[in-house]
């Protein structure tokens, strides 16, 4: 094994069959959302051709276009069963094949990857801690929340005082106008019925619901 690993406490595999995880920095990382070059140009294009506004990211350098030409070859030729996410400026590849990973590293073409080995070693559907203080925890799904969903989303959770508690990342970000909500951001509480209500306040937020145990 030519690289090293980080094991991870979980409660399953990676997306449920993958042992490996592969986090890799790749600026325009999404321009690999798809493996035609064709396409992956036509959207460089389409992106350097357009005026910069507000969200809108800056254009693609050249090398960096050349970059995104080579992984998307390098991926092209992997035969083993793998998994891909693209976001921000990372690439993520989920694997059981070591050859992938190495094909990574290898390649010279990013600047980090970070691999974790999922260490199955945590009851499934349920959150073990030590000293419990609330029973049930909702994760999110991952979306961006503009400035009036983020508005309902922070009221939702501000007028309920210690009925509910955030992850500390999601709740210090509370102050901004804008926020994007990531798959590990949960919101701990005692209500069977509070999912439910913020659905009907941020529509298709609600990821699941699982309760919390004490080791």
């Amino acid at each position: 094994m030519g690289f090293d690993v980080y094991p991870e406490s979980r409660s399953k595999l990676y997306h449920d069959r993958f042992r490996y995880a592969v986090r890799c920095y790749v600026p325009n990382a999404p321009l690999l959302r798809s493996l035609d070059h064709d396409t992956i140009v036509q959207t460089i294009q389409r992106r350097n051709s357009r005026p910069r506004r507000g969200f809108f990211p800056l254009p693609v350098k050249e090398a960096e276009a050349q970059t995104i030409h080579e992984l998307c070859d390098l991926i092209l030729t992997w035969t083993d069963e793998w998994q891909k996410t693209c976001y921000m400026d990372h690439l993520y590849v989920y694997t059981n094949s070591e050859q992938i990973i190495n094909s990574i590293v290898d390649s010279g073409l990013v600047v980090h990857a970070w691999i974790g080995e999922a260490v199955v070693d945590r009851v499934r559907n349920a959150v073990v801690l030590r000293t419990p203080v609330y029973q049930l925890r909702t994760y999110f799904r991952e979306r961006m929340l503009y400035s009036d969903q983020f508005d309902l989303f922070r009221n939702f959770v501000q007028t309920r005082g210690d009925e509910v508690k955030l992850n500390r990342t999601f709740a210090q970000r509370l102050s901004e106008q804008n926020c994007y909500v990531h798959r590990h951001y949960f919101m701990d509480h005692n209500d069977h019925h509070l999912p439910l209500l913020l659905q009907l306040v941020c529509p298709n937020l609600v990821r699941q619901t699982i309760p919390i145990i004490a080791k």
